[in-house]
């Protein structure tokens, strides 16, 4: 699916009859649902994505970028042949803290700024644990090895996060 919404978003092939029943397939399946991005759940054809992407990226990489990014969950979910039970729940807890809720509060654009930071960093060092770690016992070759500063960069910058999300609670229980 994400390759047949990328042709159409960059001047490719429109498979619409195959987007649709794909769409169908996904959407009925409730956890795949939840984790499949916005606009395959808001746009029911390819004709009716378009004008959506034309106007969210300008140029065909952003679009690739935009798209392969939206699918990054679903795709490490698929993978994940591991998986526990807890992880949808995990997720869907997580979403809950979108960009929206944590930034709400607050109205200078710095602060905002930092905090849409935290949600691009908290998808990425998600990312980086599904598809670069030896998590679950997988073993054998990784296609890239993160280095020694990487996992640092990720162990201080997620404890940084859970610093703050802690911090954040309590004030909220004052």
């Amino acid at each position: 699916m994400e390759d047949i919404i990328i042709a159409a978003a960059t001047g490719g092939d429109r498979e619409d009859d195959t987007y649709m029943f794909l769409r169908r397939e996904l959407m009925s399946d409730h956890e795949i649902r939840s984790m499949l991005p916005d606009f395959v759940r808001t746009y029911r054809s390819l004709d009716a994505f378009w004008p959506f992407i034309k106007n969210e990226a300008s140029t065909y990489a952003e679009r690739r970028q935009l798209i392969r990014t939206a699918f990054n969950r679903l795709v490490d979910y698929l993978e994940d042949a591991n998986r526990t039970p807890g992880d949808v729940v995990t997720f869907d807890t997580i979403e809950l803290l979108d960009v929206e809720h944590i930034c709400s509060q607050h109205s200078e654009e710095p602060i905002k700024a930092i905090l849409g930071g935290i949600m691009n960093l908290v998808n990425g060092i998600g990312t980086l644990r599904n598809r670069l770690s030896d998590s679950h016992g997988r073993g054998g070759r990784l296609p890239v090895r993160p280095s020694p500063r990487h996992a640092s960069l990720a162990v201080n910058a997620a404890g940084a996060v859970a610093s703050f999300l802690v911090e954040t609670h309590q004030e909220k229980q004052k």
